[in-house]
């Protein structure tokens, strides 16, 4: 052999073992006086909060570690909110199909969550949720989506979502 490794022999690696904290500032014009501050503080003090970062610096990894220690919490305290990612680039992938290009970002989860997750989700089980303020919503990804139309319309379903149905 030449010492390259083989990848067939794949093995899962808990992120809790690989996952860094990162520090968060405010943007675009941070205080003087502010200091760096823990993204799971900002992420427990703020309602509304955009994660910005260059390709491959860890947004994603970020959203997905955050749903899984909230996840975890919430599995053993039976307490907090419900913590939901939604990766924005597999929505506007699943609206090219016909009929579904005005979906709304809700309805898409309840179709991914009865697909993948859990088959017989209770109608409006979200909604009662969203409206009790008992969910953590991550949208992930939106920056890989093209830009033109697509981008737009996804950027209008989000913002459809935030701003109109659940501010």
């Amino acid at each position: 052999t030449l010492g390259i490794p083989d990848f067939r022999d794949k093995r899962a690696i808990p992120m809790d073992t690989i996952f860094v904290d990162l520090d968060c500032t405010d943007y675009p014009f941070p205080l003087e006086k502010d200091k760096p501050t823990p993204v799971n503080d900002s992420l427990d003090t703020r309602e509304k909060l955009i994660i910005l970062g260059d390709p491959g610096s860890g947004k994603s990894t970020l959203l997905k570690y955050q749903t899984l220690i909230r996840a975890r919490f919430l599995t053993a305290s039976k307490k907090g909110p419900v913590p939901i990612i939604i990766i924005l680039r597999n929505y506007a992938n699943w609206r090219t199909e016909p009929g579904r290009e005005k979906v709304s970002l809700l309805d898409y989860y309840y179709w991914h969550c009865r697909a993948d997750l859990v088959p017989r989700l209770p109608d409006n089980f979200f909604e009662t949720l969203l409206d009790q303020g008992r969910c953590h919503i991550f949208f992930d990804g939106y920056d890989e989506l093209a830009a033109g139309v697509v981008k737009q319309d996804i950027r209008k379903a989000v913002e459809n979502f935030c701003i109109v149905h659940y501010p």
